[in-house]
């Protein structure tokens, strides 16, 4: 974040008015954001048209008064801190919030963490952890209490991390 206050008076870190995105695949979900925006992509042409992240985008700017580059710019600083909240649930399960309330903390703060979920990253890293700790912390849910009201969601957001992040399904067969 701190990039953006060094930078922000050097033309050359902005494009049509905003700030650039910093990664590759930043670039290949603007891609498939611009085209549902538009309306329509070209066969073949490989865009993420319709990939959940540039979906979210594209209903944010349908929504939204923002401009498809700020969305996309600061996304990941809106979306990263979401990590917190599955691991104060998991603390909480375990009767320790005080270590849940320092371990959400640091799991923000973390430098590999924060430079994966950084403002222009815009890659489904913002949500790849969050939705494993979600998983495990339902799985939790479910051992501790044996209701069955929760015996479907963490397949739902088994389902959700695989719609998320295609990759994913290696880290969901270790949880």
């Amino acid at each position: 974040m701190l990039w953006v206050l060094w930078a922000k008076d050097m033309p050359e870190f902005y494009f049509n008015g905003e700030f650039m995105l910093t990664t590759n695949d930043a670039y290949y979900y603007a891609e498939g954001a611009r085209d549902m925006l538009a309306g329509f992509h070209q066969q073949n042409d490989f865009s993420p048209f319709n990939h959940p992240i540039s979906t979210i985008v594209f209903y944010i700017c349908k929504i939204l008064p923002f401009k498809i580059e700020s969305v996309m710019f600061y996304m990941s600083a809106l979306l990263a801190p979401l990590i917190a909240l599955p691991v104060i649930l998991i603390s909480n399960e375990f009767k320790a919030l005080k270590a849940g309330a320092v371990a959400a903390f640091m799991s923000v703060i973390l430098p590999g963490y924060l430079v994966r979920t950084s403002l222009g990253y815009f890659d489904s890293d913002m949500l790849n952890v969050t939705f494993a700790l979600f998983i495990i912390y339902l799985l939790i849910r479910l051992l501790n209490t044996n209701e069955q009201k929760f015996i479907g969601l963490p397949g739902l957001f088994v389902s959700l991390y695989l719609w998320w992040y295609q990759s994913s399904y290696a880290l969901i067969l270790s949880i």
